[in-house]
């Protein structure tokens, strides 16, 4: 079933190939790892009935390595043309980067105007009709997990806001072959509330971690659900007068060298179905492992897959 949803996935992504032949970027069958993933949706779907949980993130990441070292710097560039809608960002460190492309932001502050997104319920595309297809955006089970995301916002942002605008209807983020509910929650800062204040009390929200939050932390943790570098993790800028941007750190990846390891999740709620979270994070995924086999980000080294952990 899996290999169903993942040939509808990418029967669906028509942008043009700018791969590297297949026999350079190859990929290993299902692994312990893939295996490893689906019983925690499994366990996590059979939590959930038990009334335990609203909800939880899962993540993967997979491992790349290549024939030379890639330039992280190209990899931006392409992610930067081809993915406008999202922040595409970076940071180095000696020997190594971490960089992606992510459309969720956590919150912004100017001018003691606070902007938070609720990003969460995804549907993907049909190749035959362009429609959503397989899970409809606007089917129950979207709608109740970008809610649980949307009321958890506004919570959080409740005692530090004097004021919180009317909530708006969700619009539709429209990311290739993925399409996502996005809602932002605007706010007046209280006197005296930064940034950072926001991030402490935003931050993780259900989007990347579950319903309730701690509990729900402590589940992922004792059944392996590993979050490698900054993933998931905060990137953005402040200045002197306190205005900044701060974005989650999704669709990501590491490099160290010649390997890259990638991350990508996926909520799993009431009515989800592990092999489509599965290929919906393949999909995600794909964002990052499309950007580093383009021959312009790694020539004249090609990057092969070499498992999943």
């Amino acid at each position: 079933a899996v290999g169903r949803w993942l040939a509808e996935l990418h029967a669906a992504d028509d942008r043009p190939a700018a791969a590297a032949p297949a026999t350079l970027w190859r990929r290993r069958p299902a692994t312990l790892a893939d295996q490893a993933f689906l019983a925690r949706a499994r366990a996590a779907l059979a939590e959930i009935a038990r009334g335990e949980f609203d909800k939880l993130v899962l993540t993967r990441s997979v491992h790349f390595a290549s024939e030379l070292p890639i330039a992280a710097a190209s990899v931006l560039g392409v992610l930067a043309r081809r993915h406008a809608e999202c922040t595409i960002y970076g940071v180095g460190q000696p020997g190594q980067s971490f960089f992606g492309a992510t459309p969720e932001r956590l919150v912004s502050l100017r001018a003691g105007t606070v902007r938070a997104d609720a990003l969460a319920g995804t549907a993907w595309l049909s190749a035959a009709a362009g429609q959503p297809t397989s899970r409809a955006l606007q089917a129950d089970k979207n709608r109740r997990e970008h809610q649980l995301v949307v009321d958890a916002v506004r919570a959080a942002l409740l005692p530090l806001c004097v004021s919180q605008e009317p909530p708006q209807a969700a619009s539709i983020m429209h990311l290739g072959q993925l399409q996502h509910l996005r809602t932002t929650v605007v706010g007046r800062a209280r006197a005296g509330v930064g940034l950072f204040d926001l991030i402490a009390s935003l931050h993780p929200t259900p989007a990347v971690g579950g319903v309730p939050g701690p509990a729900a932390r402590q589940w992922l943790c004792r059944h392996g659900d590993r979050r490698g570098a900054w993933y998931t993790g905060g990137v953005g800028w402040i200045d002197r007068d306190g205005n900044g941007d701060v974005v989650v750190a999704l669709r990501c990846a590491r490099l160290r060298g010649r390997a890259a390891e990638l991350f990508a999740g996926a909520g799993i709620v009431a009515g989800s179905d592990p092999e489509q979270e599965f290929a919906e994070t393949e999909v995600k995924l794909g964002v990052i492992a499309a950007a580093l086999r383009c021959p312009r980000a790694g020539a004249p080294g090609q990057a092969r897959r070499t498992g999943t952990g």
